[in-house]
């Protein structure tokens, strides 16, 4: 059973949406499988690279959890160091497994997204339980 995450409400209409739905397989060494299983651009198959050593990745997530003790709710233009890196953090994995094919496909249906004047719903269906356990 894999972990399922969007970026929507559990209750907004699917009609504002299209899928693209991404599965992360069990790691081999370094290296994760992916696979686009539905998309508005079609179907494929890449491989990702965990981007962080162990210690890098516990440094973001001690940054990431000072940065929520101090968020507070609060709203600020300049972003502490600690929330630059969770951006950091955050782009480096979306960069490591959007890669190729991938990619393409994912730029390809946003654009088919916003021809049809809807949003793009990224959900991950993730096997591997160290990146289950990610925030």
């Amino acid at each position: 059973m894999g972990l399922e995450m969007q970026s929507d409400n559990a209750g907004s209409d699917n009609s504002t949406y299209l899928d693209f739905e991404l599965e992360i397989g069990m790691r081999t060494g370094s290296i994760y499988p992916v696979c686009v299983i539905h998309s508005p651009a079609g179907e494929t198959r890449e491989s990702m690279h965990f981007p962080f050593t162990e210690l890098e990745l516990e440094a973001y997530l001690k940054d990431l959890e000072i940065a929520l003790l101090r968020s507070g709710g609060t709203f600020r233009k300049v972003l502490s160091d600690e929330e630059v890196a969770v951006q950091n953090f955050g782009q480096a994995l979306f960069d490591a497994l959007l890669t190729g094919d991938i990619r393409s496909l994912y730029d390809v249906s946003k654009r088919e997204a916003a021809n049809q004047n809807k949003g793009l719903r990224l959900k991950l269906r993730i096997q591997a339980p160290e990146l289950a356990a990610l925030p």
